[in-house]
């Protein structure tokens, strides 16, 4: 993945617990040298607001000078073999050039939203402690608040801390704690942009009232990893099709109802 895609640390990631029954790899190789991969990770999903268990596929690659060969059709194949994941919901994102490929397998597009909402925040004195990725001890906090955060929205996922994990370690962002009430948020700027890409918390509560203690710099809009209602005033929030959410989907019992957002750190 690192050759294919750059940057990409699963060492750590594993290292740190991420790497779970749950998430599963297979691959193909010649020789010692692994040419071709592709994971299913088992999640707890809602959609439209039902619970199921399904599956969300990622790190599907071929190393370049071994493709058209078939080898993504035959890990592809394996990964949604009939005897492992039945009539379960199926679903990943996809990258440009492989967007016509999935189709293939049964899965259908399915356009999600991106919201933003107009702001005027200022950084507060007071600031929100920030998560500490290394520590132990709080990496176990935060695992225990995700079986517990709740979960909003037409299409979202519920306990998903190793994917989490996955970018706390691979991603640009910062992270912190809120203490009353007990809640994890991580948050990106540039540009007078605040992305608030993940806000777990039991009970949900007014983000503009606590965003000032997060951000670097002033903000003059916001936007959402996730589905903001709740969260946010309604009419202060704008959604629209996101052109860059290359979202497929297999053997879905009812399609979401929109606008929605799976959420952005939940996606492998």
């Amino acid at each position: 993945m690192d050759r294919i895609f750059g940057g990409l640390d699963f060492v750590t990631w594993a290292r740190l617990g991420g790497w779970r029954a749950d998430y599963e790899v297979f691959v193909l190789a010649e020789g010692e040298e692994i040419v071709a991969s592709a994971a299913r990770t088992r999640m707890k999903l809602l959609i439209g607001g039902i619970e199921t268990e399904g599956f969300q596929l990622g790190a599907v690659a071929t190393e370049p000078e071994r493709r058209g060969r078939g080898l993504s059709r035959r890990l592809l194949e394996r990964a949604l073999d009939p005897a492992e994941v039945g009539e379960r919901p199926v679903f990943l994102f996809a990258n440009e050039t492989a967007a016509g490929f999935y189709p293939r397998f049964g899965f259908r597009r399915l356009p999600q939203q991106r919201f933003e909402a107009r702001a005027s925040l200022r950084p507060a004195a007071a600031r929100l402690r920030p998560f500490r990725l290394q520590a132990e001890a709080e990496r176990a906090r935060l695992a225990q608040l995700c079986t517990r955060a709740v979960a909003g929205g037409g299409f979202a996922a519920r306990d998903y801390y190793p994917v989490l994990l996955w970018h706390l370690v691979n991603t640009p962002l910062r992270a912190f704690w809120l203490e009353e009430p007990e809640a994890f948020l991580a948050v990106t700027e540039e540009g007078g942009v605040a992305r608030v890409l993940a806000c777990l918390t039991e009970r949900p509560f007014p983000l503009p009232a606590v965003l000032p203690g997060a951000i670097a710099a002033p903000v003059t809009r916001v936007a959402f990893g996730f589905d903001p209602g709740g969260w946010w005033p309604a009419d202060a929030v704008e959604a629209e099709d996101d052109p860059e959410a290359r979202l497929f989907v297999r053997n879905f019992p009812s399609l979401p109802p929109t606008p929605f957002r799976f959420p952005d750190l939940a996606q492998t």
